[in-house]
């Protein structure tokens, strides 16, 4: 946790330009940067102030690397951290309702439980929070990987505080904390991928 919290401090010091044109409309918007090589430039520097050699080329390159779990590679989880910070203010009332993150494409494997008012009650909702920062409120029982919405569909798995929701219909699973003050958003996906490698490596044998 110490390390991620030292990465968010370096990328929120950094100063970032994103060249894109959000007009078009195309998303994830990270396949239409323009400057994506300087945004890699700037990922690899941070990598280097913790002992981490890389090219631009590979932070690049990491992006396209599929079977990872979402925290994947230092250098995908930085330069997706990085665009989103460059662009967060010009995409922060982005209407989405999608389970494919805009910004960089990924399928969100965190969620913050909120309590939303709806006339005289409040309304469940999620949070999703994908790994490059950006989140949008979803339904709480829908599945952002195939789109399942019936609730006998899922499994629920407690762990602690941390509650797992696992798709039964594509497997996908989403680890829900409730809204809390302590809690940081920008952790969310960090607590969520651990918890989740603990849980099924343990019940694998440790083989997975």
């Amino acid at each position: 946790m110490e390390l991620y919290e030292q990465l968010h401090r370096s990328i929120e010091s950094l100063d970032i330009k994103v060249e894109i044109d959000l007009e078009k409309g195309r998303y994830p918007l990270i396949d239409s940067i323009e400057n994506i090589g300087d945004l890699a430039g700037k990922a690899s520097e941070i990598l280097r102030s913790i002992g981490v050699e890389t090219s631009e080329g590979e932070i690049v390159e990491s992006l396209r690397k599929k079977g990872e779990d979402e925290l994947g590679s230092l250098a995908s989880y930085l330069l997706r951290r990085i665009v989103f910070r460059g662009i967060r203010e010009r995409v922060r009332d982005l209407g989405w309702s999608y389970g494919i993150c805009p910004v960089c494409g990924l399928i969100p494997i965190a969620a913050i439980s909120k309590k939303i008012p709806h006339g005289f009650f409040a309304q469940s909702k999620l949070e999703l929070r994908c790994l490059c920062g950006f989140s949008w409120i979803y339904d709480a029982f829908r599945c952002p990987s195939c789109d399942n919405r019936a609730r006998d569909r899922f499994e629920v798995i407690m762990i602690n505080s941390l509650k797992i929701q696992r798709c039964l219909s594509c497997s996908h699973m989403v680890a829900i904390v409730d809204e809390a003050p302590s809690m940081s958003g920008d952790l969310v996906h960090v607590v969520a991928s651990y918890s989740m490698a603990r849980l099924f490596g343990e019940e694998g044998g440790g083989d997975r």
